[in-house]
């Protein structure tokens, strides 16, 4: 059963979906949520910098938060667009607590 604040978390998260961000606005919007320093990392090219290969479409972002309430990890995935904007098209979540 997950807690008010886990619940706000999934509706901000899925909040995300079909918007376009740049990776530094997206990290400012949650770090405001999450009120904590977050910065997300994209593990698709983290896998490719070691000669892993990713075949999906979409970029994996993921994050973790420490705070007691949002303890979990947090995935967000993307797709690029033509402007330097990334467009969220699914989002994840597992809470730690």
């Amino acid at each position: 059963m997950r807690t008010e604040k886990q619940q706000e978390i999934v509706r901000f998260l899925e909040g995300l979906v079909h918007k376009r961000f740049l990776i530094a606005d997206l990290n400012k919007t949650l770090s405001g949520k999450f009120n904590e320093q977050i910065k997300i990392t994209n593990l698709t090219e983290e896998l490719e910098s070691i000669g892993e290969e990713d075949i999906s479409a979409d970029y994996n972002f993921a994050f973790e938060s420490e705070k007691d309430d949002t303890r979990g990890c947090y995935d967000i995935f993307m797709l690029p667009t033509r402007e330097e904007k990334m467009y969220v098209t699914e989002v994840g979540y597992e809470f730690n607590i």
